[in-house]
């Protein structure tokens, strides 16, 4: 396994911009990178004595990178996703929500 890019430093470049299943088992196998279509990736960072962390990556163009925020990539302790997951159906759900009274509103004007 060939998964010994720091934290925020990933790069990987599909071939003719397609994600086909051996580039991404190829992701996965060899980088310990899960990406299933759309703009977000995940790049696991195993670790010894303690929970791995996951890192953020996006995709654009078949271009998949570490989203860096100064020097390091966005990463979080694999405990917390489903604090993540639940964050973003929650502000995902206010936003269908707020949306859908505004078009209501918009709609009887």
């Amino acid at each position: 396994m060939s998964n010994n890019m720091p934290i925020g430093k990933f790069s990987y470049f599909a071939n003719n911009q397609e994600w086909d299943n051996k580039t991404l088992k190829d992701l996965r196998d060899n980088y310990l990178v899960f990406y299933a279509g759309g703009i977000f990736g995940i790049r696991i960072h195993p670790r010894k004595n303690a929970e791995p962390i996951f890192e953020m990556l996006m995709e654009d163009d078949g271009h998949l990178f570490s989203i860096n925020d100064g020097d390091m990539g966005v990463h979080f302790s694999y405990l917390w996703c489903d604090d993540l997951i639940d964050v973003i159906s929650s502000a995902r759900l206010y936003w269908a929500i707020k949306e859908y009274h505004e078009t209501a509103k918009l709609n009887r004007i």
